[in-house]
C-alpha cells in the first residue's frame, strides 16, 4: 500500500511540475536563440505509432518487415530536403546536431588526423579535446579568429593550412551575426575539405537570408532542426559529394541506434511550409533581429558589431551592462521573464560579457518590428526593477503567447 502512495505522490509532483512549466513558459518573452516552436501544427496523437517502431536500415533496405509506409515518409523527407536545400545527397537521421557532428567527423577523420576547428565558445564542444574530435583521437589546432568582428582571421588561416598537413577544418559559430566570407574561406583553406556547420542558420539559407555553403564548393554543412529551422529536434547533414555522401550513410547505420520515425514525418511537414512561406518566415526573422538591435542601442544598451550593423541573422549580442556577467545578467532577466543565453567571450578588447539573443520564437507568435520598442525597453528595465519588467512582459506576450498556444504558428 505504501508503494502505492509513494507512486500516487509522485504522479502529482509529475503533473505540478509540467503544468508549472507550460504555465511559466506561456508568461516569458524567450529570446534563447537556439529555440523555436515546431512549424507543424499536425495532432502529434498522429505519430504515436511511429515513435514505437525500431525498423533499422535505410529505404529498401531494411532489416525487418513493417517499413513499406516509412519507407515512404523517409523517402519524401529526403527529397524535400535536397530540394530546399538545393543538394545532392541528405543524411537526415541524426538524433542532433550534436550526433551530426560526431558523424561527420568519423567520416571525414582517421584516428591521429590533424584538423582546424572554430575556437571555443563560437565552436562547438564536440569539435575539440573533450568532444567527438578528442575521442577521435585527432589532433585538433584552432583557427585563427578575428574577436573583434567574430570571423576567421582569413590570412592567418591561410597560413595555417599551407604549412600543416590538415586534414579538415570545421567552420562555423553558435554567436553567428553575420556569414563568414565563403570565397575567402574557401581560398584560405589550401585545399583542405571545408565543413559548415550552419546549425543556427538552416531555416534562413532555406529562406534565401544566408548563403547557401555548398555553392560554394563546401565539402558538407550539417546543423540541428529546431532552431530557424523550426523543425523537430533533431539533425541533418547535406552534400554534394557522392563519395562523401556514402561514407555518411555508412557511419551513420553504425553509430546511431534506433531512430524515432515521428520525427521525419514533422520534419517533412515543417520543410513543406518552408517551401509555401518559408522566404516571408526568414526575412520576417531577420528584420525583427535587426530591429531589436536598433531598439535596445535606443534606450541606451549597447549591441557589439555596430560598425557591421549588429546583425544579418536571427541573432544579436547584447553587451551585459556594468557590474554584471553574461550569467548574472541572463539570470536577472529571466527574474523578470526573459530568457536568453550568456555567451561571455574571451580576447574582445571590450565588450566580452555578451548576452546572445535570438529572435525566432517571438516571430512565430506574431512579433514584428513594431514591438520591438517595448521589448527593448522591457529588456532596459529588467536590471533595475525587476517587478515593473516582469509585468511589462507579462503584458507583451500574454495575447500573442495565447494565440500560438491556440492555432499554432501561421505566416499571414
Amino acid at each position: 500500500m505504501e508503494n502505492v502512495k509513494n507512486v500516487d505522490i509522485i504522479s502529482k509532483e509529475l503533473d505540478k511540475a509540467l503544468m508549472n512549466h507550460n504555465n511559466w513558459r506561456r508568461t516569458c518573452l524567450n529570446l534563447v536563440a537556439s529555440e523555436s516552436i515546431l512549424w507543424d501544427s499536425t495532432n502529434a496523437l498522429e505519430y504515436n505509432d511511429l515513435t514505437r517502431r525500431a525498423i533499422l536500415g535505410i529505404p529498401g533496405q531494411r532489416y525487418s518487415e513493417g517499413g513499406e509506409y516509412i519507407d515512404s515518409i523517409e523517402q519524401i523527407t529526403d527529397d524535400l530536403l535536397k530540394d530546399v536545400f538545393e543538394a545532392k545527397y541528405a543524411e537526415w537521421r541524426p538524433l542532433s546536431g550534436s550526433i551530426a557532428d560526431a558523424i561527420l567527423i568519423h567520416a571525414l577523420t582517421s584516428v591521429k588526423d590533424k584538423i582546424v576547428a572554430t575556437p571555443t565558445p563560437l565552436g562547438h564542444p564536440t569539435w575539440h579535446g573533450n568532444g567527438y574530435s578528442g575521442f577521435r583521437g585527432l589532433e585538433i589546432t584552432d583557427t585563427p579568429y578575428d574577436w573583434e568582428n567574430l570571423e576567421p582571421d582569413y590570412d592567418r588561416l591561410s597560413r595555417l593550412t599551407s604549412e600543416e598537413n590538415l586534414k579538415l577544418l570545421i567552420e562555423g559559430s553558435s554567436l553567428i551575426l553575420f556569414p563568414p566570407d565563403f570565397t575567402k574561406l574557401k581560398r584560405s583553406a589550401s585545399g583542405v575539405p571545408i565543413w559548415y556547420d550552419a546549425a543556427h542558420v538552416l531555416g534562413l539559407i532555406i529562406g534565401n537570408q544566408f548563403p547557401n555553403p555548398l555553392k560554394y564548393g563546401i565539402a558538407a554543412i550539417s546543423g540541428s532542426t529546431q532552431k530557424t529551422m523550426a523543425g523537430p529536434l533533431g539533425g541533418v547533414i547535406l552534400t554534394n559529394n557522392g563519395e562523401l555522401y556514402n561514407k555518411v550513410v555508412f557511419t551513420t547505420s553504425n553509430d546511431m541506434a534506433t531512430p524515432d520515425y515521428s520525427r521525419y514525418i514533422m520534419l517533412a511537414r515543417t520543410l513543406l511550409n518552408w517551401k509555401k512561406d518559408g522566404k516571408k518566415f526568414a526575412e520576417r526573422i531577420t528584420k525583427n533581429a535587426k530591429s531589436l538591435a536598433e531598439q535596445l542601442v535606443n534606450v541606451g544598451m549597447n549591441v557589439i558589431l555596430e560598425n557591421k550593423g549588429y546583425t544579418s541573422t536571427h541573432q544579436l549580442g547584447l553587451v551585459s551592462p556594468e557590474s554584471f556577467t553574461s550569467e548574472n545578467a541572463a539570470k536577472k532577466l529571466s527574474n523578470s521573464g526573459i530568457i536568453t543565453t550568456p555567451f561571455p567571450l574571451p580576447d574582445r578588447k571590450v565588450d566580452s560579457q555578451i548576452l546572445r539573443l535570438g529572435v525566432t520564437e517571438i516571430t512565430q507568435m506574431g512579433f514584428t518590428e513594431d514591438d520591438m520598442p517595448l521589448i527593448a525597453m522591457a529588456i532596459k528595465t529588467a536590471f533595475s526593477d525587476t517587478s515593473e519588467a516582469r509585468n511589462m512582459v507579462n503584458n507583451i506576450v500574454e495575447k500573442k503567447s495565447k494565440d500560438i498556444l491556440e492555432s499554432g504558428f501561421k505566416i499571414s
